[in-house]
């Protein structure tokens, strides 16, 4: 089955005063009224949720202590996921040769990668906060990424393969603005086996007010 994005969302009460007894989550979607959203323990104060392009979403938190004690909800702000997958090219402009591959394990099922150097695939996107998705391991190498002109290098390499991670992130972007993402690929380090990047997906998030 192929997987989709989560995110993990807070679920944080304090401890002060009488103790904190429990923490409580809830989603809304798409503009719904809010649901439960079960948490792993009465104290747990994170939880990956798993969540679907297209939709929006909001969360919102509270606690309560051993006095019984109910704190006011905190409220999250409204937002809209956004998934732009590795054979969307009407909006990914690969350049070079990146071949298709059917993975059913990977996010959305599918992924395209490159060995070749200087091969780059390039997107122009709106979101306050953008991540790019691939797959680490042994086999993989390194690529520039470059965000409206600022550069990072990014190192796919690991000792044991891990898919769907999330390898480049950025958020705190302004509202409506246009950005322009690449990754370009590089020459893998010594430890590598190849100079393999994928891009299986690009996540944008945008508030929705």
């Amino acid at each position: 089955m192929a997987r989709f994005p989560s995110r993990r969302v807070g679920a944080r009460g304090s401890s002060c005063g009488s103790g904190l007894a429990q923490n409580y989550l809830k989603q809304s979607l798409n503009f719904a009224g809010f649901t439960d959203v079960g948490l792993s323990s009465l104290l747990a104060v994170t939880k990956i949720v798993n969540l679907s392009s297209g939709n929006t979403y909001q969360f919102r938190t509270r606690a309560r202590d051993r006095a019984d004690n109910l704190s006011a909800w905190v409220t999250g702000l409204r937002f809209k996921l956004q998934v732009i997958q590795d054979h969307d090219t009407s909006t990914i402009c690969y350049g070079g040769v990146w071949t298709a591959q059917p993975i059913s394990t990977i996010y959305g099922g599918t992924t395209r990668y490159s060995t070749r150097v200087n091969d780059m695939a390039t997107l122009t996107i709106n979101g306050t906060r953008i991540a790019w998705v691939a797959t680490i391991g042994p086999n993989r190498g390194k690529a520039l990424v470059t965000l409206d002109g600022v550069t990072k290098t990014v190192d796919l390499y690991a000792s044991t393969a891990s898919q769907c991670k999330v390898v480049f992130l950025k958020s705190g972007f302004a509202e409506g603005v246009t950005h322009t993402l690449s990754i370009k690929v590089l020459l893998r380090n010594g430890a590598s086996a190849s100079n393999r990047v994928d891009l299986d997906g690009i996540i944008i998030t945008q508030p929705i007010r």
